[in-house]
């Protein structure tokens, strides 16, 4: 998907940037991924979306949304970690640049 591309709702679905992609139910959830930070003094989560929703509106606690994405701070930049386990993943755009993807990757069998 190019900028400007689809619908807002295809925008919102699958925004610009850099994917990560996973095998079918190999994708972290927020606990896999708050320990492999713990590995890397550099990097740290900026924004938790569920601390922030507990503190700001207590009856947003059990909501399902905040839990699938986290915001990672690293080298001064932020970066926003979407579609964490177990909720929706994020679509993927189509492919411009593969870095060891395979060319049939996301296709139907």
């Amino acid at each position: 998907m190019q900028r400007g591309s689809g619908t807002p709702a295809e925008a919102r679905r699958c925004p610009d940037g850099l994917y990560f992609l996973f095998e079918p139910g190999q994708r972290p959830d927020r606990s896999a991924l708050t320990e492999a930070l713990a590995a890397m003094p550099q990097a740290s989560v900026s924004h938790d979306p569920l601390l922030h929703d507990e503190v700001a509106a207590p009856e947003r606690r059990d909501s399902t949304r905040g839990g699938d994405w986290l915001e990672l701070l690293q080298w001064g930049m932020t970066f926003d970690c979407l579609g964490l386990a177990p909720g929706p993943g994020v679509a993927v755009p189509p492919l411009v640049h593969r870095f060891n993807v395979p060319s049939g990757f996301g296709t139907a069998p």
